[in-house]
Formats: C-alpha cells, sequence, structure tokens
C-alpha cells in the first residue's frame, strides 16, 4: 500500500528522533512504491535496528543489499533524510545485483546533489 505525505511525514519524525539517540545516520529515498533505505551507525546497533525494520508488517520484500565497514560517515549529519528519486533507470535491478558496493557512492551523489 502506499504511503501517505501525513504518513510518511511521522515516519520520518519518529526516525530522525529514534536515529539521533541511537547514533543512526542515513537517508531514505522514495520512488513509490520503493524505498531504499541507508543507515550507518555501530554494528550492533544497526543489526537491532535492521531486525525491527525487517519485522515491521509494512515492509514487503525487505532486503539488505550491502554491508560493510566505513572509515567515516557518508551521511555524519543527517538522523535521517529523506530523497525523492525520479527517473525509470535509477537504481535498477541490474544495477543492484552487480555492483552493491557503488550503492553507496550512487546513493550519495544522489542525495547531496538535491541538498
Amino acid at each position: 500500500p502506499e504511503l501517505g505525505d501525513a504518513e510518511l511525514l511521522g515516519l520520518l519524525v519518529r526516525a530522525r528522533h529514534n536515529n539521533q539517540a541511537l547514533g543512526i545516520t542515513g537517508v531514505l529515498v522514495r520512488r513509490d512504491p520503493c524505498f531504499l533505505q541507508y543507515l550507518e551507525g555501530p554494528a550492533a546497533t544497526l543489526a537491532t535496528l535492521t531486525q525491527t525494520i525487517a519485522a515491521d508488517s509494512r515492509h514487503l520484500h525487505f532486503q539488505i543489499v550491502a554491508e560493510g565497514d566505513l572509515q567515516g560517515r557518508q551521511f555524519g549529519e543527517w538522523s535521517m533524510d529523506l530523497r525523492g528519486a525520479h527517473g525509470a533507470d535509477f537504481l535498477s535491478d541490474e544495477e543492484l545485483a552487480d555492483d552493491p558496493e557503488g550503492i553507496k557512492y550512487m546513493l550519495y551523489g544522489f542525495a547531496t546533489t538535491l541538498l
């Protein structure tokens, strides 16, 4: 089901509050009806948060595309930011399958150009 603007805003407010308390930063990219979320923070905290997100019945086809260690945060100032994605070829299935490591760079470039 599609998420309405009011519900999305409520989700974003809660995510920002919770993520700030947990030391999590990241960005949420929306391209109806799909979302791509990039999260960064302490590994144990991310593992718990990922389990919570995966268990939420509103999420269909949840999958982790890439994970690993970073030397520094890509979204250090954002407890959670929301961006819209436009264009039929943005993060196509082929790109996700062929280059999971490149996703963070594509996502970072996309998000920062919209600042």
